[in-house]
């Protein structure tokens, strides 16, 4: 058997059974909780008062509301592209005699694999303490298929979400974007563009295991060509669905 399948197979089970052991509580208090996967505890890390927390068996947050910006580590972190976070700062690493008028200085530091995710807003923790879903509040740059060249910019102030593994699941385009969906060998396209189809900016896309469009938004018409020979118009601004080789293809009013 392959050796994905019986990973996934096993890491499903284990989130079935995690899920059946998990509670429900209400905080009263902007609270100190402890993501399930972490082996060091952060004062730092609170959740929102009057919001429904989700607990593992071990009392360990699955799922919770931040109570302000926080950079956690998501899922897919080793896929990252914009690896440091933009400060502002006055008058920094030099005297004030080098710098007469009050000038701010913008400099880049490491995030080590984090994410800053939106104050407020929920956040769902995998087994290994990383962040299978929430709210980011800053554009987000991920690496589309890991043996594969190309990265896709995420919009600031909208959900992203993985797969158990790290694969990206889905999130809100920051700009327009060329990718190839599911049974893309089927599209009409041009030489210079086989099988690419351009979903519009501040939509959100749904991506398979290995990096393929299975739900978006077009910008533009677009024709597809069915197994049957039939050629299939794809409206822009309606979500399509992407259902593989067999071109199994049905839209909706977004």
């Amino acid at each position: 058997m392959n050796k994905k399948i019986i990973f996934s197979t096993f890491l499903l089970t284990f989130l079935f059974v995690q899920a059946t052991f998990a509670e429900n509580i209400t905080l009263t208090k902007n609270e100190v909780l402890i993501p399930q996967g972490w082996s060091v505890a952060d004062d730092d890390l609170k959740f929102k008062k009057n919001t429904v927390a989700e607990l593992n068996s071990q009392g360990e947050l699955i799922t919770g509301t931040l109570n302000q910006n926080t950079y956690l580590r998501p899922t897919g972190w080793k896929n990252l592209i914009n690896d440091y976070a933009y400060l502002e700062t006055n008058n920094v690493f030099f005297p004030r005699f080098f710098r007469p008028i009050n000038i701010r200085n913008g400099f880049a530091v490491p995030t080590y694999g984090h994410v800053r995710y939106k104050d407020n807003t929920q956040v769902t923790f995998a087994p290994d303490g990383t962040v299978l879903s929430g709210t980011i509040s800053e554009k987000v740059s991920l690496k589309l298929q890991p043996k594969s060249y190309g990265f896709v910019d995420f919009k600031s102030d909208t959900e992203l979400t993985f797969y158990p593994d790290g694969q990206i699941k889905s999130g809100t385009l920051a700009t327009d974007t060329k990718l190839r969906p599911l049974g893309w060998k089927h599209i009409q396209g041009t030489k210079t563009l086989p099988g690419f189809l351009e979903f519009k900016s501040g939509t959100k896309i749904e991506l398979n295991h290995d990096g393929y469009v299975i739900s978006g938004t077009l910008k533009e018409n677009t024709a597809w060509q069915a197994t049957t020979g039939e050629t299939i118009d794809l409206p822009a601004k309606k979500t399509i669905h992407f259902m593989g080789e067999e071109i199994n293809i049905y839209e909706e009013k977004m």
